[in-house]
């Protein structure tokens, strides 16, 4: 299996080069999209990928001190994590559709929950060992530069092949 970390802070351009690559290469997976209300950011909306095709974009985290937009957002079971209240439905979602992606696969984005075993944690347990069977699978998970070495640990075999790709700058 090959792994590539798309790495990078907030606003690196992670997510675009995820977006990007998965409708080039007909990826499937799970990728986050910044939702603004009246020009003001209020967090991430998530949009699953099939075959390179995007679903329709759901409500997934949004800014605590946006409790009228979080109400708004209907279905799913909302829960607060640092300054985001997330949506639970969506990693239900993704779970279930994860069963039926094939390679590559991107997982926008692993951050502090899924290292606390919360967020995608599950979906990474589950997916990983799946792809992993296969040498010429891809994986690609976008991540911030102080949570990269955690997530090799935790989530990806010892023998995994992983690249470092920094959108914008140098690539390893």
């Amino acid at each position: 299996m090959q792994v590539s970390l798309i790495v990078g802070t907030r606003d690196s351009g992670k997510s675009t080069w995820l977006g990007d690559y998965a409708v080039r290469n007909r990826a499937s997976g799970i990728l986050s999209e910044k939702r603004f209300v009246e020009g003001r950011f209020i967090g991430y909306d998530a949009r699953l990928f099939a075959g390179g095709a995007p679903g329709e974009a759901m409500p997934f985290l949004w800014e605590s001190d946006s409790p009228g937009e979080v109400d708004a957002a209907g279905d799913g079971e909302w829960f607060a994590y640092r300054r985001f209240s997330f949506n639970s439905g969506v990693f239900r979602l993704a779970m279930q559709a994860s069963e039926s992606w094939a390679s590559p696969v991107i997982i926008d984005e692993v951050g502090p929950l899924e290292m606390e075993g919360r967020g995608f944690a599950m979906l990474l347990t589950k997916l990983v060992p799946r792809l992993a069977q296969d040498s010429g699978s891809r994986l690609l998970i976008s991540v911030r530069p102080d949570l990269a070495d955690g997530l090799r640990r935790e989530f990806l075999p010892g023998d995994a092949e992983v690249k470092l790709v920094y959108p914008g700058g140098a690539n390893l």
